[in-house]
């Protein structure tokens, strides 16, 4: 999931425009993010050559090949190298990925998991419905599914498999590129935020 990108590098700035929810007259913002620079795995700033000079690769790059060039041979290295792909896929395919928003709460009724993300003036929430087994007692394994669990969700539950559409199209949707721009996380921070779709649902 794309969660795994590190988000925590991307602070916001001091400038821009967010969402538009709270209180009438309230004009706090939420800021724009723009990439604080990232230490490589040589201890240098990152640089990120443009897209037209990247050069042509048969095959898939090596994940464990830094990006001085040099090769990750120890666990202790892996960090600094997540840090270099995370930045790199924010770079050049999922936008910046947003900071910590001031506060992230859940709710639950029994059947509906609404998460509620606020910042300064702005509030938005978003529900993932929760199907309960049909057999088997609880506590029950769960199956988070990206706008639907496509393995049978019916079979899944009579197996004791909880299941919880996660609903991505809400947070940002993805129909085409003519819905750039719309979803919760959009109005939280803004149309013109340049974190793509993939990028949001990790929020």
């Amino acid at each position: 999931m794309l969660a795994c990108w590190s988000g925590d590098r991307y602070r916001p700035s001091t400038t821009g425009t967010g969402g538009t929810s709270g209180a009438a007259g309230c004009t706090g913002a939420i800021p724009s993010d723009v990439a604080a620079p990232v230490t490589t795995c040589a201890g240098t700033a990152a640089t990120y050559p443009a897209p037209a000079s990247l050069p042509a690769m048969a095959a898939l790059p090596d994940p464990f090949t830094a990006m001085d060039g040099t090769r990750i041979t120890q666990a202790k290295q892996w960090d600094c190298r997540r840090d270099e792909i995370g930045a790199q896929a924010q770079e050049y395919e999922l936008g910046p990925k947003p900071g910590k928003p001031a506060s992230v709460t859940g709710s639950f009724d029994g059947t509906q998991l609404t998460v509620t993300i606020s910042e300064g003036c702005s509030t938005i929430s978003f529900a993932a419905p929760v199907t309960y087994p049909s057999a088997g007692s609880p506590p029950y394994p769960a199956m988070i599914g990206m706008g639907g669990i496509s393995i049978n969700p019916t079979h899944l539950n009579q197996m004791g498999v909880a299941t919880i559409n996660f609903p991505n199209d809400a947070v940002a949707l993805q129909n085409d590129g003519s819905s750039r721009g719309m979803g919760a996380f959009y109005d939280f921070y803004g149309a013109s935020h340049p974190a793509g779709a993939r990028s949001t649902t990790s929020l």
